[in-house]
């Protein structure tokens, strides 16, 4: 079953590069986790939390980064270990 959250209503400099972010319930995510946004080909692997703050790999999997929206759905995909063993 693939978990959500949403991000927070934030303003950040630049969309694109963004390595953190804060969510809704920053409990939901553990580092290695692979989330993606809602209607992006991006994905992302979580480094840490703490709190409602997330710290992210963008591009993993060698996805291209795109622009990330506040108020965005997040969608939590898996432990990127067993993301792997399925994809092999």
């Amino acid at each position: 079953m693939i978990r959500t959250d949403r991000l927070a209503d934030v303003i950040w400099d630049d969309p694109m590069t963004l390595n953190g972010f804060c969510v809704q319930h920053g409990e939901r995510f553990e580092p290695g986790d692979v989330i993606q946004m809602e209607g992006s080909k991006e994905l992302m692997l979580v480094k840490s939390s703490s709190g409602r703050w997330v710290h992210i790999q963008r591009g993993y999997a060698s996805t291209r980064p795109e622009a990330i929206r506040s108020d965005q759905v997040i969608h939590i995909l898996g432990k990127a270990e067993e993301l792997k063993r399925i994809g092999e």
